[in-house]
């Protein structure tokens, strides 16, 4: 286990559309504390992971 904090906070992405009902968790990351810049860095990397496999209206 690489890092053996006690975690009571999950943050979770969700993709939607716009034009329909779809929606998608694409990410929930266990976290033991939150802040603005822990949120920045975890929206940056799944950000990049969308536009690379090609998500429309991910940028």
């Amino acid at each position: 286990m690489e890092n053996a904090e006690v975690t009571k906070t999950l943050l979770c992405f969700v993709v939607k559309s716009l034009c329909c009902k779809y929606e998608d968790v694409v990410a929930m990351v266990p976290l033991p504390a939150i802040n603005s810049s822990v949120i920045k860095k975890w929206y940056d990397n799944v950000l990049q992971v969308l536009v690379k496999v090609g998500k429309p209206g991910a940028a």
